[in-house]
């Protein structure tokens, strides 16, 4: 069983998902705004990445916020084939200055709040060797998005 301390103590979830169509950048700017005004009032911080129709998302903060934030997204009718990649306890946040940094790999949503250069950027503001910024670096090289999208081709064959 799991003690009160330690659902206040820092833990991270990693998933990847498919969207279930494309996202304008209107809607991604939406999407953000909700999810950063969410995630503020409890103190849970993170990034979304948004690449080929594919999100990978990092939570981080009090466990128990991470794991209700995550409860509500493997719900959330805009995605499917949610995938948990990562989910420990952590010593340090690693993007504690952000309420929810947004990345989108082919650079097409820069003036959005919040967007990070995923070449650039990311590498300098991220602890490095870490398990995030591994999960981040696979997914960059497609090994999650093929996770998520080879199901999709599984179910329609």
């Amino acid at each position: 069983m799991i003690s009160n301390e330690n659902m206040l103590q820092p833990f991270q979830i990693i998933y990847a998902s498919l969207a279930n169509r494309r996202l304008t950048q209107d809607e991604i700017r939406d999407l953000l705004h909700i999810a950063r005004k969410n995630n503020q009032s409890v103190d849970v911080g993170g990034m979304l990445v948004y690449h080929d129709n594919c999100f990978l998302q990092v939570l981080e903060g009090p466990r128990i916020a991470v794991e209700a934030i995550y409860m509500r997204v493997k719900t959330d009718p805009r995605h499917r084939n949610v995938k948990l990649l990562l989910r420990c306890g952590i010593s340090e946040t690693e993007f504690g200055d952000w309420s929810m940094a947004y990345v989108d790999t082919d650079g097409k949503n820069k003036g959005l709040k919040g967007y990070v250069d995923y070449l650039d950027q990311l590498d300098k503001q991220i602890v490095s060797d870490s398990q995030a910024m591994r999960v981040l670096s696979r997914f960059k090289k497609g090994d999650w998005r093929d996770l998520v999208l080879e199901e999709v081709a599984d179910k329609s064959a």
